[in-house]
């Protein structure tokens, strides 16, 4: 992460990571994949692939008092160069109360909107189902 810090601006590839660190690429990219999932960092491009450093958080609400089931989901806002983006992260309750992140999605903040009413409608479409 601090290498990804130091190098905000245009990211380091995995060549570039593995000299610094000393990390087989195996290792490393295990860690980058653990890191992505996290959303503290981020991948851009596909055949040169750089990673990020994720951008600051600018508003997050933490939905620990919205526990569906073993799960609870986090809302963050986030600036970063890819622009204002919106990061759902699920995350699971353990056995002894721990918390581990599990995944999320980022929806461009100007997809916002069209998102929520899409999902509404798939929701609708899945609610008629289960009634028939």
């Amino acid at each position: 992460m601090d290498s990804l810090e130091a190098h905000r601006a245009g990211g380091q590839s995995i060549s570039e990571l593995i000299e610094i660190t000393g990390f087989s690429r195996e290792t490393l990219s295990k860690h980058l994949e653990i890191l992505v999932a996290s959303r503290e960092a981020y991948k851009a491009g596909e055949s040169s692939s750089r990673y990020h450093k994720n951008g600051r958080i600018v508003h997050y609400r933490h939905m620990d008092n919205k526990l569906f089931g073993k799960r609870l989901y986090t809302f963050y806002e986030l600036n970063n160069p890819d622009g204002d983006l919106i990061f759902l992260q699920e995350k699971e309750l353990g056995e002894f109360r721990t918390i581990r992140d599990k995944g999320g999605i980022m929806i461009a903040k100007s997809d916002l909107p069209r998102f929520m009413t899409e999902l509404k409608a798939f929701a609708s479409e899945i609610a008629k189902e289960e009634k028939k």
